[in-house]
């Protein structure tokens, strides 16, 4: 039986839905930190997108579905490793 989370990641990796920093997070999985480390370090190959919200007088990260299932495939190798 499919779980709702499965198909809610299998609709954010097939289309291009921009997905917040900290569900990323959860989806790959890492810590939020981690992520944004990570995306420091390799922003040459992923674009920041960024959201400002006028309530919290915050921006906020977004990051394309492609790019989540990218990260996930990079971060997660070897045997028994389930591809999305």
């Amino acid at each position: 039986m499919v779980s709702r989370i499965d198909n809610l990641e299998s609709l954010l990796y097939d289309l291009d839905v921009l997905v917040p920093l900290e569900m990323a997070a959860r989806l790959i999985p890492c810590t939020y930190m981690h992520l944004r480390q990570w995306l420091g370090r390799n922003k040459a190959q992923y674009k920041a997108r960024y959201m400002y919200n006028y309530a919290t007088n915050k921006r906020y990260r977004y990051l394309l579905g492609r790019e989540v299932r990218s990260i996930r495939k990079r971060h997660f190798k070897g045997p028994g490793v389930v591809d999305l």
